[in-house]
This record gives structure tokens, C-alpha cells and sequence, in this order.
């Protein structure tokens, strides 16, 4: 996606080329189009790689104020440094943050890993939900946004009552 940056360029390197053609000056014409050259070759440069995240928890049943250690791991797994990577991780409203920070915004070498950690304390009762991770990238030049959600699925309780048991015997 654009960001507005780019759309005044582009707009503006159009703009440039039709009042260079109306009175005739090459040099207008010429600004113009390295301006819209410049947005063109800008989009062929994609701001992120293979990108894994991973969340830890400290535990999975919480009480009335107990605390939550939180701890995502971002690692390129691409062979190319990633651009201007910002990571949010979504938090219900309920919950207060302790201490640290949800988000981040950084630059990762091929194979390099970064850390977030932070605390959220559950001042009520009640079935919460974390997530999803937001990844988003902008381009070099801040020309251009591409934003990822990661939704993590768990595998929905059965009734272990009701299922039967393979005899050892």
C-alpha cells in the first residue's frame, strides 16, 4: 500500500510531465519523470523477508492480579536484512501493562533474532485472549506499508470422559 508521501510524489511527477508537454519544457518533463521512475523502482523493493515470530507465556490459567510474563522472539529467515520492521502485539483492554513495552520498531540482519518482553497483570476474572502479532514493513524511502496479522490457533477442548482409551495389552 501507498503511503501519502508516495501519492503526492507520484501525483506531483504526473502533474510535472502534462504542465512540461502544455508550455513546451523538456525539463519539467524530465523532473517528472524521475520522479515517477523513482516510485516505480521504490516498489520493486519489498521491505521484508521470511520473518518467524514466536510467543511464550508464562503460564496459562491466571488469578485476580496475578502477572503475565510475555516474551516474543523475531527472527529473519530470509538472506536479506529486513526494512524498517515495526512489531505490535495486541493486548485486551482488561489487562494492564506491568512493565516493558508491546511494540518495537527494527532493522534485522539475515539470521539475527530480537527479543520483546513485557508483563501484564489480569486485574480481573474472566477468559482473555493475546494477540494477534501485527508485523508491519515500510520501504527505503517510507513509500510504502505492507502490514501482516499472525493469529495463532489452538486446538479446540474435547471431553476426555466420553473418549475411549487404546488397551496396552
Amino acid at each position: 500500500m501507498w503511503t501519502r508521501k508516495a501519492a503526492f510524489t507520484f501525483t506531483g511527477g504526473i502533474a510535472l510531465i502534462l504542465i512540461g508537454m502544455m508550455i513546451s519544457n523538456n525539463q519539467m518533463m524530465i523532473l517528472g519523470l524521475a520522479l515517477i521512475a523513482f516510485i516505480v523502482v521504490n516498489s520493486w523493493i519489498s521491505g521484508h523477508g521470511d520473518v518467524e515470530v514466536q510467543r511464550t507465556l508464562s503460564a496459562d490459567n491466571l488469578y485476580k492480579g496475578d502477572d503475565l510474563y510475555i516474551e516474543l522472539v523475531i527472527t529473519n529467515r530470509s538472506n536479506r536484512k529486513t526494512q524498517l520492521l515495526e512489531v505490535y502485539d495486541n493486548i485486551p483492554h482488561e489487562m494492564k501493562l506491568r512493565s516493558g513495552l508491546n511494540h518495537m520498531r527494527l532493522n534485522l540482519n539475515p539470521g539475527e533474532s530480537a527479543r520483546i518482553r513485557y508483563v501484564l497483570r489480569c486485574p480481573l476474572r474472566g477468559h482473555y485472549s493475546i494477540g494477534p502479532v501485527s508485523l508491519r514493513s515500510r520501504n527505503t524511502f517510507n513509500l510504502g506499508v505492507d502490514e501482516i496479522c499472525l493469529l495463532y490457533t489452538s486446538p479446540s477442548p474435547r471431553d476426555l470422559s466420553t473418549s475411549r482409551m487404546p488397551s496396552s495389552a
